[in-house]
């Protein structure tokens, strides 16, 4: 994927899960009527995309490549085939994104504890 390419559009349909491999992305919202906010910087080992992918809503941000790079994107049928072709490693699957999941909520309740000290 091109430096500047948009790998997630905010308000967009939530059909795929992208998995950086390698390059670094910026995350940004853009509240109604306001300059878009930088949330955060996500590179190699990053799950993006994922959040509105299980809740089944559009798109809460928008990702874009800063530099050259290599991303994996899963589709919602990949997944429903994984679940009926082999539904122990779907399993792990998702028992992987929840605890990636639950290690970055703890992380943001950390920050908000020590916020709001």
């Amino acid at each position: 994927m091109p430096a500047t390419a948009l790998i997630i559009e905010q308000g967009a349909p939530s059909n795929d899960i992208f998995f950086i491999e390698a390059g670094h992305a910026s995350v940004a919202v853009a509240p109604e009527g306001r300059a878009p906010v930088r949330l955060a910087t996500v590179g190699p080992g990053s799950i993006v995309g994922e959040i509105a992918f299980y809740l089944g809503e559009t798109r809460s941000a928008s990702v874009v490549a800063e530099e050259d790079m290599i991303v994996w994107r899963l589709s919602r049928a990949s997944v429903q085939r994984l679940q009926a072709e082999m539904p122990e490693v779907a399993l792990r699957f998702h028992e992987g994104i929840a605890a990636m999941l639950a290690k970055r909520l703890t992380r943001t309740n950390h920050l908000v504890r020590l916020l709001a000290d």
